[in-house]
């Protein structure tokens, strides 16, 4: 499909997860595509699959920077998977300029704050004091004042 549109330039590897396949194996095609970056096209519901899928992403995105690829996710509104199309149903409506390129932190802020914390779980927990502000005047008269200004 990808080849009909004129777009000769892009190769998909199909993949739930790098962990699905292996990681040496996404590496390895990788390796071997020498691609300049890598799009992440999720599946609609994505956004909001409760299950293994977002940590499934996440790993991916994870593994590819590691190798150094600048990773981004190609986002077409799809975060319902009864309203929304796949990627692979995206291009065979011939609707391919739907999909925008996102940064992965964009994309997981999408998601609910509970898979977000799962995802990325506080690393410490800072304490937050509150100061009452401190608020004072100098005053200077007399002897004092007349040291300091001169």
């Amino acid at each position: 499909m990808l080849w009909r549109m004129g777009l000769h330039d892009i190769a998909v590897i199909g993949t739930a997860a790098a962990g699905y396949y292996g990681a040496d194996t996404l590496q390895d095609y990788l390796q071997q595509l020498a691609p300049n970056r890598v799009l992440l096209a999720p599946d609609a519901g994505a956004t909001a699959n409760l299950s293994n899928i977002p940590d499934a992403n996440n790993q991916t995105i994870n593994l590819c920077q590691a190798w150094g690829y600048a990773v981004e996710v190609l986002w077409w509104g799809q975060s319902d998977k009864q309203q929304h199309l796949d990627i692979d149903e995206l291009l065979v409506a011939g609707r391919w300029d739907e999909a925008q390129a996102i940064p992965p932190d964009e994309f997981f802020q999408l998601h609910p704050k509970a898979t977000r914390k799962k995802l990325f779980p506080p690393k410490f927990f800072p304490v937050r004091k509150r100061l009452s502000r401190l608020s004072y005047s100098l005053k200077f008269e007399g002897r004092l004042h007349s040291e300091i200004s001169s």
